[in-house]
């Protein structure tokens, strides 16, 4: 039986692009290189057959064998993916047009082409050639619409790994004409997939979707925070503290970490890494020696010990289990102990004013006891595991929480591998998220569906002098409710990073998106 998947996506233009006509003549006063226009709108388009060509290029180049002349030299997988003389191409790649006006037009911007002038120079005279080319600009956004007929399902999965090399090679790469010169550089941004002809199962939809978001090139790492002082993870209160910090509360440091180390653009690939789903956090969870420790899943789970009041108690008070003891504890064959990783203690503070009276006030601390401390896990693109850790070091002399002023929250850390990482990537309907995580809108109704959870409500106040522009003083963000982490669903959500902004100077950000773990 013949299925069809549609592959939805955008690319986006990072420099001007320029796909030209073909064509030779130029009118008196035009660009010499003109783009490809769609005849009714006027506006450039991508052609599939440039698309298809140039992934077909970067693949053959990269697989193929050394002395390949030709597409029927190409390896078998491409050949099966983008078609030979014998066999038609499993991909159908439509002409793509700008998706985005209406945002350029917000920017005040209302042309999407660009016209550049460069010389060509006689390398005996020395006498430059001027020359005109036309180039779509830098911002235009395009809808991407693939068609991939699913013939045989054992080689559904390699050909959409393939498939996503592609897009990847491309990105390090360039599309369309004069690349080495800064033009056709894009980035591919939103990638899904879904079936729109015959059946597919959704575990196979779901790895195929898992395939072209790249997770396949991911690797999940565990970061062992080892704190030198005492913590303070605000709870809502100064004088009392939480144990553990939130992935929300990770991301946002770890943004205002990379702004100050290299400014806006180096922060805003830690977002467009996130929000590519190239970057995913765990909420900070505790360790003890080698034992890591989850969140207790929010589930009802019979045990042998029902009736026993006491061991109800254990339960209730059970907010953590060793991540080897979670199959037991789903069979109820888990018996709850308490866990110790430190203590909370208050310390005495002066507030120190010039032109009043000292104030001491109390701040409530965590200090963690020897072999203990705070992991999390992070599911990370290799190619960005090296700025990751750079801005990891950087925020480790700061420190992380409250009080970082008074010598709270500094620490050192250790990388090691997720050895539960089949659990991490495997793609099964039961599972758990192990951050505060929140559905997009269109999410919602899906993963809600015999879904059993908690919510936490996320506030705060916007630590920018900016975003108040009228007297500087710090506002709070929206309230903004989340699952919690240990919430247990039968249907996965990719989750989003929301805008929590309320007027201001600028947007504010939410992370909420989940790690899973399966049951």
């Amino acid at each position: 039986m013949l299925n069809k998947i549609r592959i939805n996506g955008e690319i986006e233009l990072l420099t001007g692009l320029h796909i030209g006509t073909g064509g030779e003549f130029a009118a008196i006063g035009a660009a010499d290189s003109p783009v490809i226009k769609d005849i009714i709108t006027n506006e450039s388009i991508i052609p599939g057959s440039s698309l298809k060509g140039k992934l077909r290029s970067m693949l053959g180049a990269r697989y193929s064998i050394k002395n390949a002349n030709g597409a029927d030299d190409d390896c078998d997988e491409i050949k099966r993916l983008f078609g030979s003389v014998d066999k038609p191409s499993r991909l159908i790649f439509s002409d793509m047009t700008i998706s985005n006006k209406d945002e350029l037009n917000s920017l005040n911007v209302y042309t999407t082409t660009e016209t550049k002038f460069e010389n060509t120079i006689n390398r005996l005279s020395g006498v430059a050639n001027p020359r005109q080319i036309e180039r779509t600009i830098r911002g235009c956004k395009y809808s991407m619409d693939i068609i991939y007929n699913l013939k045989e399902e054992d080689e559904a999965l390699e050909d959409m790994k393939m498939l996503a090399e592609g897009f990847k090679l491309l990105e390090f790469d360039y599309l369309g004409g004069h690349g080495s010169r800064g033009y056709g550089k894009v980035k591919f941004n939103n990638l899904s997939a879904e079936c729109v002809i015959g059946n597919v199962s959704e575990d196979l939809l779901g790895e195929i979707n898992d395939a072209l978001k790249g997770w396949w090139y991911m690797k999940y790492l565990i970061f062992k925070l080892i704190f030198n002082t005492a913590v303070h993870f605000g709870n809502g209160r100064l004088d009392s503290t939480g144990m553990t910090f939130y992935a929300d509360t990770l991301f946002s440091a770890l943004f205002k970490e990379a702004l100050e180390i290299n400014g806006i653009d180096y922060a805003n690939e830690l977002y467009n890494r996130a929000n590519n789903g190239e970057l995913a956090l765990s909420d900070a969870m505790p360790y003890c020696g080698d034992d890591l420790y989850i969140p207790k899943p929010v589930l009802h789970i019979e045990c042998k010990e029902d009736g026993n009041s006491v061991m109800k108690k254990k339960f209730k008070n059970l907010n953590y289990i060793c991540v080897d003891d979670l199959d037991d504890f789903i069979k109820g064959e888990y018996e709850p102990f308490e866990l110790k990783f430190g203590k909370s203690k208050i310390q005495a503070k002066v507030s120190v004013k010039q032109d009043t009276d000292n104030e001491p006030y109390n701040v409530g601390v965590y200090k963690f006891d020897d072999e203990c401390g705070l992991y999390f896990i992070a599911k990370i693109a290799e190619d960005y595991v090296k700025d990751f850790k750079i801005i990891m070091d950087s925020l480790s002399y700061k420190g992380i929480g409250g009080k970082l002023s008074s010598g709270l929250g500094s620490f050192k850390y250790t990388t090691e591998p997720v050895l539960f990482e089949d659990r991490l990537k495997k793609n099964t309907s039961n599972c758990m998220t192990l951050s505060v995580s929140m559905a997009k809108e269109n999410e919602l109704n899906k993963a809600l569906d015999e879904a059993s959870y908690s919510l936490v409500k996320r506030s705060g106040f916007v630590a920018s002098y900016t975003y108040n522009k009228d007297n500087g003083n710090f506002l709070k963000k929206n309230d903004f409710y989340c699952f919690k982490s240990g919430s247990c669903f039968k249907n996965r959500f990719d989750g989003d990073i929301f805008d929590v902004s309320c007027n201001g100077g600028h947007a504010v950000y939410r992370y909420a998106k989940p790690i899973f773990i399966s049951l």
